[in-house]
């Protein structure tokens, strides 16, 4: 959470910081549209500019000196100028050509935007590889004096920064990062975070450029937790995205934060998919915005009533997400270029990303979008686009507030959450292989979010909750087929029935595999996904048989008893096609027992893919509809009886109905018994009517047309509207869901009233202020605080409401 202060703007802050120090000179943001004529004439159309930025000449080959306000000298000093090419490359000779762009301070204390040919020499060309290359631009600037947090970092020469020009942070925010995990950044990735952001991956837009006349160009990203943006210098004529050359350690970077809910201002963060999903903006605000894809690489974007001659656009390729080390961890390769045009309707851009190949030039041709699947084009996952538009009149006079996570999510690590999924198999996929595209849409999900299915492709899902993929650190996942017999075979796959596991697997983002249960390979088939957030309070994990019992993992939880006090559930790790069956024991413990989909027990005591994860779920928890069940059907023990009704249907089926409630409404998570006949099994399950209909499926039989077999199992309801908590977890009054009634809550109060919160919230948080549930599973009291404090919390509330209200009208 952050202080009252981010009540204010964060333009009235800095503006009052910059009047107090007496040495930034105020500025306005200011932007234009640049042209460079075929004959190296620079000039800026009549109407696409503000009054303060003005070209100064014609520079050089690909230079264009810039100027904001009176004087340029101090420009480098007292702001932050980002530009993007503002073409779909330029024709020299008979060739098309392709440029990055940089902003570069002059010796002067000035600053030009600069352009260079990207990508390699095709034969016979015209201009050599990194040449100097003319191109129209889109330019902003963003003056410190309003309090638009970044700046400009510098290595003069060497390969760290050794000089900061930054606004609202220190350079102990900044981070040069290797790509090894040493000491030597040599990676020319850095870790950049931004005070008062506590989620990178939802809160803002972050934007650079490189600081260089080079062939290098910057890419953005943030951290797989949202702990920091990354930013990457990238050499434009590479194609590593895993080797040392595609980022070059030390060069000179400019970048700026950009608030989510800036006035006067569009932003948006957009994901492209495959080759036949529709792209999708992941996080927005401003005039809406919207991108279509109209040929692979090649994009239409819109952004309601505006214009390319009304604004300027600046784009910024989104890279793959880094942990510290500079290991990716998903996303589209940083390697890609984008460039943008006016659209040929008038009122929309053409947005195009090219490929830098280390074998083909971009030339239109060999290496970029027309003929050839760019590599990384449109990668499974990920985001690919980060923007920002400005419009030339009425536009921005400082960064708004940064919101409040609350505001732009319903998700919180102190949450359970599930969602159900319908997979489709799209008819083909330029680039990956045949019938290998999949649509992954969430029908039903937890009251409170919004969860995308997004980049999937054959056995393999991958899904954002309110604009993110969630990391290792946000939670576990576990998932569970929630269809039967799938015939796959016109889609490079078998008739089968389904195996689920969630993995995060290669990187810190969870994902879901599913497989064939009749051959093991990837098979799409519907699931149904339930996330149990780090700070729910239930116990989870991710066990290895690190003991070698032939693919059996023990699990004990402390003063549990596995035999009356609650169910263990749990997943399969890993993309290898493996599923978990769970026994409880009579010492209390549980055995998972990790079986790959032919039977065999998987017991590599140092492979993690022969994991499992999982949750345990007391019975005594809110809002649980839970058991064990024999294969008979009837119940071995449960939560209330009262909640559901279960019975044996038919051979290996069993309706489950939860009273009140429907399979819209929820979702099962089920594993079969080790023990017996069944000790092969896995469980799935369909809808029937508004109820479920279990399925135990036997290994042995042929399971792409029969193999219903009775099966033990144990099963949990996952509730989508009242959510799943510990007993005594939920709380009046605890506004950010973190288990606790605090100052916190009174903050968010005080933000939400009035509107969203009304008196009788007060009054709840008032009656179970110094309430703490966070760590234990009953209510947990420390003092009341004093009548004397409370009083002045809520006049500190309704004065601080007051002023709010005064400063808006």
């Amino acid at each position: 959470m952050y202080s009252p202060l981010r009540s204010i703007s964060l333009a009235v802050v800095f503006a009052l910081a910059s009047m107090a120090s007496g040495f930034q000179v105020a500025k306005a943001v200011e932007n234009a549209n640049i042209q460079v004529s075929a004959s190296g004439t620079v000039s800026i159309p009549a109407g696409q500019s503000t009054s303060g930025f003005s070209v100064v000449g014609n520079g050089t080959t690909g230079v264009v000196p810039v100027q904001i306000g009176p004087s340029a000298s101090d420009d480098a000093a007292n702001g932050i100028l980002l530009g993007s090419v503002g073409e779909l490359g330029r024709t020299v000779g008979s060739e098309t050509l392709w440029s990055s762009s940089s902003v570069v301070r002059d010796p002067s204390g000035s600053l030009s935007l600069t352009t260079r040919k990207a990508g390699i020499d095709a034969p016979g060309t015209t201009l050599p590889n990194n040449g100097s290359l003319d191109s129209n631009l889109n330019a902003i600037y963003f003056p410190f004096s309003e309090g638009w947090v970044g700046g400009n970092v510098y290595s003069n020469g060497g390969t760290a920064f050794n000089e900061f020009v930054l606004n609202g942070m220190t350079a102990a925010d900044i981070q040069q990062d290797s790509l090894d995990g040493g000491t030597t950044p040599e990676s020319g990735l850095s870790v950049i975070t931004i005070p008062g952001v506590t989620d990178t991956r939802r809160q803002g837009i972050f934007l650079a450029n490189s600081g260089e006349d080079n062939k290098v160009f910057a890419s953005v990203s943030q951290m797989s937790d949202g702990s920091a943006f990354t930013l990457q210098s990238t050499v434009s004529d590479e194609n590593s995205q895993f080797n040392a050359p595609i980022r070059q350690a030390g060069d000179n970077s400019s970048f700026v934060f950009l608030p989510l809910g800036t006035p006067n201002m569009s932003l948006a963060r957009v994901h492209t998919g495959n080759a036949n999903e529709p792209a999708e903006v992941l996080i927005s605000s401003g005039n809406a915005v919207t991108m279509v894809r109209e040929a692979q690489g090649r994009f239409r974007l819109s952004i309601a009533g505006h214009t390319p001659t009304s604004g300027s656009l600046l784009i910024n390729q989104h890279g793959s997400h880094d942990d510290l080390g500079g290991n990716p961890s998903g996303g589209p390769s940083t390697d890609n270029l984008p460039s943008f045009a006016p659209h040929s309707n008038g009122t929309d851009w053409v947005v195009l990303s090219e490929d830098i190949s280390n074998s083909d030039p971009i030339d239109g041709k060999t290496g970029g979008i027309a003929d050839s699947f760019p590599q990384g084009q449109d990668a499974a996952r990920g985001t690919y686009f980060d923007l920002a538009f400005v419009p030339f009149t009425g536009g921005p006079t400082g960064p708004g507030a940064i919101p409040a996570l609350s505001t732009l999510t319903g998700f919180s690590r102190s949450r359970v959450m599930g969602w159900n999924t319908e997979v489709t198999a799209l008819p083909s996929d330029i680039g990956l292989n045949a019938s290998d595209a999949t649509l992954a849409v969430v029908p039903q999900s937890s009251t409170g979010i919004n969860v995308s299915g997004i980049g999937s492709n054959r056995g393999d899902l991958n899904f954002y909750v309110d604009g993110a993929e969630l990391a290792v650190g946000d939670g576990v996942m576990l998932a569970t087929v929630t269809q039967g017999v799938r015939d796959n075979t016109g889609f490079l796959g078998d008739k089968s029935y389904g195996i689920a596991d969630t993995t995060h697997d290669g990187g810190n983002l969870w994902s879901v595999s599913t497989s064939s249960f009749l051959s093991g390979e990837e098979h799409n088939i519907n699931v149904a996904v339930a996330f149990f957030g780090a700070d729910s309070g239930f116990e989870t994990g991710t066990a290895v048989d690190s003991n070698n019992t032939i693919g059996r993992i023990g699990v004990t939880i402390a003063d549990v008893d596995s035999q009356t006090d609650g169910v263990l559930m749990a997943t399969a790790w890993g993309n290898d096609n493996n599923f978990a069956t769970v026994t409880s024991k009579t010492d209390g413990s549980w055995d998972i027992h990790v079986k790959d989909y032919d039977k065999d027990a998987e017991s590599n005591p140092t492979d993690a893919s022969d994991g499992a994860n999982y949750v345990y779920l007391p019975y005594d928890a809110e809002n649980l509809v839970a058991g064990r069940v024999n294969a008979d059907g009837t119940i071995v023990n449960s939560t209330a009886p009262a909640g559901f009704t279960l019975t044996r249907d038919d051979e290996g089926e069993y309706i489950l109905v939860v009273a009140g409630k429907t399979n819209e409404q929820g979702m099962l998570l089920l594993n079969s018994v080790s023990e017996g006949n069944d000790d092969d099994n896995i469980m799935s399950y369909v809808k029937d009517g508004d109820n479920f209909r279990i399925l135990g499926i036997d290994s042995f039989a042929t399971p792409s047309v029969d193999g219903l077999e009775d099966t033990a199992f144990s099963f949990a309801f996952i509730d989508f509207v009242d959510d799943l908590q510990l007993a005594g977890a939920g709380l009046d009054g605890d506004l950010n869901a973190d288990l606790k009634v605090d100052g916190a809550d009174f903050l968010e109060f005080q933000r939400g009233f009035p509107g969203t919160y009304d008196a009788s919230v007060l009054a709840d948080i008032q009656s179970n202020y110094g309430t703490d549930n966070s760590a234990v599973a009953s209510t947990s009291m420390v003092p009341e605080p004093s009548s004397a404090l409370l009083c002045g919390l809520v006049m500190f509330i309704f004065s601080a409401t007051s002023t709010r209200k005064t400063n808006r009208s």
